[in-house]
């Protein structure tokens, strides 16, 4: 049984590959033209700029701490810190005009080196990466209340997730690559990708040093998935602190177009995956495996999430240890956990850098209306 549904997924998998649309859009593979940054609005930075500037056909803006590189291997720099001794706070902005259809899905992914200013690569005591929001808006102007948009500065986010905004925030600090992705399912239709690599939280106990060398951003329509109706994110990048503490606050904007008009009991599952059930994906990158296969009887309506217990925590107030709640498209553990339906299954993906499989068990949960 197991053969014929990894036959399913990966003839599956290549017409997703074929049926959907993909744009790739690098800046590793620019040529280099002394007049290619001249209306950018950072020319004499020899930069992106809040003017659009076309790659692979697309309009690229950037905001703050921004900087791009001629030299191999080329990218383009995205620089944040935060609670520094100055009290300096940067983030950077990149915008793509992209037309992002109603009714749709989008998966979006950015491919990069996580780097961050280190001596001799040793960490210091209280640094952290930044994270990352993604968000889909109407207008692909970046809004800043910079007096120079070319230099390092700070432009507003709003710090919250929901259909149109998901975060992205990394405890691991390593350098490394790193390919990050989100997922959109608008229900109208929007023009741009915003990408926000942002000094959050905000909290003089934490220091946030970190560069993103971004190579590529890629966008690919994928089979229509539900989103919702409800989200829930935390600053894992770092260390979990008192609830309530000041500067932690993460807006959830819930959905309530997305539940149906007679959705069902809502249900859920908890799972545990072995190291010996996963799959590996027929391009040999990743593992994957059906939830059908470890939930017995497993049917569902509607998929409301899916959820990779994290790190466990202890509640300063009752004293009660908890897990931490990595709703997926998320990242643990140096690891790239998604999630697919395809053919009405639920499928979980792994990716990593060293392409293994966790040699723990995975423990999560499956949320949904029956």
């Amino acid at each position: 049984m197991r053969k014929i549904k990894f036959l399913a997924l990966l003839i599956l998998l290549i017409f997703s590959k074929t049926a959907f649309s993909q744009t790739l859009i690098e800046f590793n593979k620019i040529t280099y033209n002394p007049d290619f940054f001249n209306n950018s609005g950072c020319s004499t930075y020899n930069r992106f700029g809040p003017n659009p500037v076309a790659v692979n056909g697309y309009n690229i803006r950037t905001v703050g701490g921004t900087l791009y590189t001629w030299n191999a291997p080329k990218d383009l720099s995205l620089y944040a810190w935060g609670n520094t001794e100055t009290g300096q706070r940067t983030n950077a902005v990149v915008s793509v005009e992209y037309p992002f259809l109603a009714n749709k899905t989008y998966l979006v992914e950015i491919y990069g080196m996580n780097d961050h200013n280190w001596n001799n690569w040793v960490v210091p005591k209280d640094h952290y990466n930044a994270v990352f929001w993604f968000k889909l808006e109407n207008n692909p102007q970046i809004v800043t209340t910079a007096s120079n948009p070319c230099e390092e500065s700070y432009s507003p986010v709003e710090k919250s997730v929901g259909r149109y905004s998901k975060l992205i925030a990394d405890p691991a600090i390593a350098f490394e690559m790193k390919t990050y992705s989100v997922k959109f399912s608008p229900l109208e239709n929007r023009s741009a990708l915003k990408i926000f690599f942002d000094s959050s939280p905000v909290d003089p106990k934490v220091i946030i040093d970190n560069i993103f060398r971004l190579r590529n951003i890629k966008i690919t329509e994928i089979p229509y998935e539900g989103d919702g109706p409800r989200y829930s994110a935390s600053y894992s990048n770092v260390p979990r602190p008192p609830r309530g503490t000041p500067g932690y606050d993460i807006t959830s904007i819930n959905d309530p177009s997305s539940i149906p008009t007679n959705p069902g009991r809502s249900a859920y599952n908890d799972f545990t995956i072995m190291p010996n059930q996963w799959i590996l994906d027929y391009n040999g990158l990743g593992y994957s495996v059906y939830l059908k296969d470890i939930i017995p009887n497993f049917n569902f309506s509607t998929l409301i999430n899916v959820i990779i217990k994290g790190d466990a925590y202890t509640n300063p107030r009752t004293g009660q240890v908890s897990n931490e709640n990595i709703i997926l498209p998320g990242s643990y553990q140096n690891n790239q956990y998604e999630y697919q339906l395809i053919n009405g299954e639920v499928v979980i993906s792994i990716k990593n850098a060293t392409n293994t499989i966790p040699s723990i068990p995975v423990n999560g949960q499956i949320s949904y209306y029956q």
